[in-house]
């Protein structure tokens, strides 16, 4: 899972944000197989078993920390290519994943695209439900973001 704090700069309290986001992410380290974290500036990544278990923690950590859509994730299908857990071959070794994260941040400019939060990706050929993954993860994030805040409350619990 790679996230960014989107408009952190803009936040009337940017150090409250990046506290509520640090505290959703350790909320959703349990299952991890990488606990996710801060990187660098606003982006987190974290690594997951499932493609599943990483939407959900995506989901979870946008709810927690930022619930009004001021968050953006992917998750990726990749395999790990070293089990060190230091900043630097963590970023390393996601970096492919963090390049297709970038291309689609860009993405909600688009039409039809501006409610869009996560998105999936995984090395071409790789994986046959890449296609079906993103059509549910549009559906999810426009139906989520079109929600007003008392039906936020309601689906957060």
């Amino acid at each position: 899972m790679i996230g960014d704090v989107v408009g952190s700069r803009r936040a009337a309290d940017r150090s409250a944000l990046h506290r509520r986001t640090a505290t959703a992410l350790q909320q959703v380290a349990d299952g991890s197989i990488d606990a996710p974290a801060f990187t660098v500036g606003d982006e987190f990544q974290g690594s997951y078993p499932t493609v599943g278990a990483a939407i959900d923690a995506a989901m979870r950590v946008r709810f927690a920390a930022h619930p009004r859509s001021t968050s953006v994730s992917g998750s990726g299908g990749a395999r790990l290519r070293s089990s060190t857990r230091t900043l630097g071959s963590r970023t390393a070794r996601r970096g492919g994943s963090a390049r297709r994260h970038q291309a689609y941040r860009r993405h909600p400019a688009a039409p039809g695209f501006a409610l869009v939060r996560t998105t999936f990706r995984a090395p071409d050929n790789a994986r046959s439900d890449v296609a079906a993954v993103n059509a549910a993860l549009i559906c999810r994030d426009h139906l989520l973001g079109s929600l007003d805040e008392r039906s936020l409350r309601i689906v957060r619990g």
